[in-house]
């Protein structure tokens, strides 16, 4: 540590300590000075060991765990770690174990940044990402014993708010219609934003089909690799393919074959190295927007929604639509789940439903007020057996009590046999 008086009268402190950040700033006064200095010296029993949390990403990008991911979660992955790693990449692994104030703290400055290229300060899905990123890194170490504990592990994250947007008629009419346009990359974002809404697919899924795992003459596609808790790396995913999505996919490999013939991908972005990668699909909501095919609110995800609530409101088996999906829980599903109880479908199926009880309560007094005419169980068995057996024939005994009060006469009823 050091502390030293500048030609122009100002002081400067520079603190170098191994597995912290090193300080260097100049400041008015010596007070300052000394005051930086004593800050920076480590609290009691925090470690220097030699893994800082930059190291350690180095290490792990490196590492066969991070190449077996697939290149969306890789990328995704790196992206966010920038951010993290601006904060706290020269803390020991071992300090921000000891003291996970020190990311508490990372992160309160964190939600306050304003990006120079947005003006806004990250979203809350920007910090839990970032924060699931500092996360997986930090279960990789304690694998790879550089820590007995992750990092991240109690770091609140921030709440999402659930997205409840769907696609309504009118802005797949929108995307239909920009599929046809004349600008042809335009033209592209609509094809995609339309095959996410007739596969049910997720947006990255889409974004890395390769052509050779389109089987149109099965009516299917490959996905590989895609997101599934309990496979490291994803699992493979056969979906099913509407003729819609047959012919959709048949004019994207037309034009795919015209414009990338070298690709592997159905939808192609060529990077600034020059080599083919999975479809930037960040584009397609904004050339859509742009176009006013769709409202300023629209996201690409917001049409994986769309398919399963209308699955739902058309009555299809949640298990059909979680082969689809992709979704290995009936929870992961249901955060999908946008569907209307008005639906047709669905509100058949609900007065079925309401059908069902009520007829049962009918039953139940029914035979409440055969009892209080002083019936016996044998006239009960005996009435109750004509009137389940004439059902669908006239007006509903249970209706005539209910509407006139009506007192069912017991002239007719059978000898009791007791």
């Amino acid at each position: 540590m050091t502390v030293i008086e500048l030609s122009s009268g100002r002081w400067r402190v520079q603190v170098r300590r191994r597995g912290f950040p090193t300080i260097d700033r100049t400041v008015a006064t010596r007070e300052e000075a000394l005051g930086i200095e004593k800050l920076a010296i480590p609290p009691k029993g925090l470690s220097q060991q030699r893994h800082t949390l930059r190291e350690a990403w180095l290490l792990y990008s490196v590492s066969r765990e991070f190449r077996d991911k697939p290149e969306n979660t890789r990328r995704t992955e790196s992206t966010r770690m920038k951010h993290v790693l601006a904060g706290l990449g020269d803390y020991s692994l071992a300090n921000l174990v000891e003291h996970p104030e020190i990311i508490a703290d990372w992160l309160d400055k964190r939600t306050l940044e304003v990006s120079e290229r947005t003006g806004s300060t990250p979203s809350k899905t920007s910090i839990r990402l970032e924060i699931a990123a500092l996360s997986t890194l930090g279960l990789w170490a304690v694998t790879r014993h550089m820590v007995t504990k992750n990092p991240a592990k109690g770091i609140q994250r921030p709440g999402l708010q659930k997205r409840k947007r769907r696609v309504p008629v009118a802005e797949t009419a929108g995307i239909s219609g920009a599929a046809c346009s004349d600008d042809v990359k335009l033209a592209e974002a609509a094809r995609f934003a339309l095959l996410c809404r007739e596969l049910g697919c997720r947006p990255g899924e889409l974004a890395g089909l390769i052509r050779s795992d389109v089987e149109m003459g099965k009516s299917q596609s490959l996905f590989r690799n895609t997101k599934d808790p309990d496979v490291p790396g994803g699992r493979d995913r056969m979906v099913h393919m509407t003729s819609d999505a047959i012919m959709l996919t048949d004019v994207q490999l037309r034009y795919a074959m015209e414009t990338f013939p070298d690709s592997a991908f159905v939808f192609t972005t060529r990077g600034r190295d020059g080599k083919y990668h999975g479809f930037d699909y960040a584009q397609v909501a904004i050339r859509l927007r742009e176009a006013e095919a769709v409202g300023t609110s629209f996201h690409v995800h917001a049409l994986r929604r769309e398919f399963v609530s209308r699955a739902i409101e058309n009555g299809i088996p949640l298990s059909t639509i979680m082969k689809q999906t992709g979704h290995r829980s009936l929870q992961a599903v249901s955060i999908y789940d946008e569907g209307l109880s008005t639906a047709p479908d669905i509100r058949a199926a609900l007065d079925a439903h309401a059908k069902i009880v009520h007829d049962e309560l009918d039953l139940a007094i029914l035979e409440r007020h055969f009892k209080e005419l002083g019936a016996t169980p044998v006239q009960i068995e005996h009435y109750m057996a004509t009137l389940l057996a004439s059902r669908g024939k006239g007006p509903a005994p249970m209706q005539r009590v209910l509407i006139t009060g009506e007192k069912l006469s017991m002239m007719s009823r059978p000898p009791d046999k007791r």
